[in-house]
């Protein structure tokens, strides 16, 4: 599994470093890579807005076979800002070679 660019999550199939166009969508944010996200500015576009509406979690079906809602018990927005932060700033991703993009 692999962690989204956008909101950190681990839940990725595919590695959005190496397919940016997957069109994966993250069940935590709702980004799709390659519609939503098709560079690393999209990334902080994205993840602005999602911030900006409180960080809703994305895929909130119920799993039919668990009988439950598939957002983590323990999920909340602190946890998401702290793991996007230590994932982000562990890669050191630059844009312009000015500004990071969290």
């Amino acid at each position: 599994m692999y962690k989204c660019l956008v909101c950190a999550w681990t839940g990725l199939e595919e590695n959005p470093i190496k397919d940016l166009f997957s069109f994966e969508v993250c069940g935590c944010c709702g980004c799709q890579y390659g519609y939503d996200i098709k560079n690393l500015r999209d990334v902080i576009t994205y993840r602005e807005g999602w911030l900006l509406n409180s960080a809703p979690w994305f895929d909130n079906e119920i799993n039919l076979e668990k009988q439950e809602n598939n957002r983590p018990e323990k999920w909340s927005i602190e946890k998401a800002k702290a793991r996007i932060k230590d994932h982000l700033s562990s890669m050191k991703f630059k844009i312009n070679d000015k500004k990071d993009i969290y």
